[in-house]
Order: C-alpha cells, then sequence, then structure tokens
C-alpha cells in the first residue's frame, strides 16, 4: 500500500542514513517528550568540543540550561528573536566565562571544520510535549 510513511518518510530516512547519520526511532530517543534536545548527546558534544568544559563537565549544563532558555523563550520573545538567539550559540557567535580567572570563551556547539567530530542523529515519529502535542515524522539533530 503506497503511504506517506513508506514513500517520503522512508525515502528521506534512507538517504539521511546513508549520508552516515544515525538512525533511532523517535520513541527510543534518550530525552524527555518536553526536551528538544537530547541532553547526553549535547553534553558528550560540549565535553569533546569545548576543553574548558571537558575540564569540568558540570559547565555543560550551565550551557544546556541557557538553550533550553532560548528555546523556551520563544512565548515571550517571539520565534524570530529566538532563532535568531539560537543560531547565534550554533555559529559560535556566544561565550561563557569557563576560561583562566573567568574570561569569556567561545562556547562551540558544532565543529564547522571537521565533520566527523559531531553527532548526527536522525529520527522519526519525535513526539514533542509541551504545549499541544506534536509529533514529527522526521527530526534530524546535530551534537544532540
Amino acid at each position: 500500500m503506497f503511504n506517506e510513511a513508506n514513500s517520503v518518510e522512508e525515502f528521506v530516512l534512507d538517504r539521511m542514513v546513508t549520508l552516515g547519520w544515525s538512525y533511532v526511532f523517535g520513541p527510543e530517543l534518550p530525552r524527555n517528550h518536553a526536551d528538544v534536545l537530547l541532553a547526553t548527546v549535547l553534553t558528550e558534544a560540549l565535553c569533546s568540543l569545548n576543553p574548558e568544559i571537558a575540564d569540568d563537565p558540570g559547565r555543560a549544563e550551565e550551557v544546556i540550561y541557557k538553550l533550553r532558555a532560548v528555546i523556551q523563550g520563544v512565548g515571550g520573545d517571539g520565534l524570530v528573536r529566538a532563532n535568531e538567539e539560537l543560531m547565534a550559540w550554533i555559529r559560535g557567535e556566544r561565550s561563557m566565562p569557563f576560561g583562566p580567572e573567568g574570561h569569556f570563551s567561545t562556547v562551540r556547539l558544532i565543529d564547522f571544520d571537521n565533520y566527523g567530530n559531531n553527532s548526527f542523529i536522525v529520527s522519526n515519529q519525535v513526539t514533542f510535549t509541551q504545549g499541544p502535542q506534536r509529533r514529527f515524522d522526521i527530526a534530524g539533530y546535530v551534537n544532540g
């Protein structure tokens, strides 16, 4: 039988896996349904990409707290402002006082110089339940 799941969704998932993405079925993702981030994957990436965070892995929680605040700020700041702020984090334009003597150091979420240092996860049927429940056919995660 021809339907969306066995045509478009399966085609995109197969293509992404062929390109090197790891597939994880949505309900099996290591996350709370109210959180869009994969905190364990993100923590590993933050420690891997930022020596100052690797020295004190508790700092990863501080970054994740800031990222969650941006995401949850959509209601107050609006979607455009939240997207701009999240993109600033993704591009490495944000810093935290993690350096020696509290000096600010840039926080890297993605390694743009060596893509092999990043984690790529593609998933389907991802449920998000903050406000009305939503289910995404396909979701891609880069470093959580």
